[in-house]
């Protein structure tokens, strides 16, 4: 707030704000932040982009594709805005559209990971579990940016869970995760400790995650907790959990 009121024509300031409220999940002030920042500099790709990214976690994919689409047009080489097009393409089911959009992505840069992950995400809630496990192992093993290879870890640990491989995915997450790691790791975690019938670590790692209610995540850390550690019945089956991990992790 003070930079804005020092610079108040500077889109930096503006989108820095807009980019806090985001992360604090105040999302209707962050959607308002970055609208008043493309309102004064409408070729802006990074105030852009940012108002993709809060219609997506508001799950308003037929607005945050539109905005993309926008961005992608006026800034066909924008990685951020490529690679965000491709996850709401994989959040409304459209897999193949997803994957191929990314298809010539051969760098080595943090969006290029970015891209295969989203890639190896689409492969896997298709189903092509063999095309999805070769990228996340590799991922998992060669990506240069440790934040991103936490990613490609935590996306082999849910391939583990759907292979029926808990003790795979847990000493997978056990080897890299600390108390500070994001909170989609602690809640993966604690699905595998669930699997073991290790209820007391998988309530231990529930109270590490720190997740939005109406969240992907949040309704991960719900079902976890009432179906293994409640024993309440949820209405919902491994599938609807599997399927809420994978946008979890895309929503992250």
């Amino acid at each position: 707030d003070d930079a804005i009121k020092a610079h108040p024509h500077d889109p930096v300031a503006r989108n820095g704000r807009a980019e806090v409220l985001k992360a604090l999940g105040r999302f209707d002030e962050a959607l308002k932040a970055y609208d008043e920042t493309i309102k004064a500099h409408p070729h802006n790709p990074v105030a852009r982009n940012g108002r993709a990214e809060v219609l997506k976690a508001l799950g308003r994919f037929d607005e945050a594709l539109k905005a993309y689409d926008d961005t992608v047009k006026a800034h066909p080489q924008n990685p951020v805005a490529r690679n965000g097009r491709a996850a709401v393409l994989l959040l409304v089911g459209d897999y193949d559209a997803a994957i191929s959009s990314l298809a010539k992505i051969v760098g080595n840069t943090h969006e290029d990971w970015i891209a295969r992950h989203i890639t190896g995400m689409a492969h896997l809630r298709r189903g092509d579990l063999i095309s999805a496990e070769e990228i996340f192992v590799a991922g998992a093993v060669e990506c240069p940016f440790v934040a991103s290879r936490s990613y490609f870890e935590s996306a082999l640990a849910i391939l583990r869970l759907r292979q029926k491989q808990g003790k795979q995915a847990r000493a997978l997450l056990e080897k890299t995760i600390g108390l500070a790691s994001r909170p989609e790791m602690h809640l993966l975690l604690a699905h595998t400790c669930v699997e073991s019938d290790d209820l007391d670590a998988a309530r231990l790692a529930l109270d590490l995650a720190t997740v939005r209610v109406t969240s992907a995540a949040g309704k991960v850390r719900d079902e976890i907790n009432q179906r293994f550690l409640l024993n309440i019945q949820t209405g919902h089956d491994d599938e609807w959990l599997f399927n809420r991990e994978i946008e979890m992790l895309i929503a992250a």
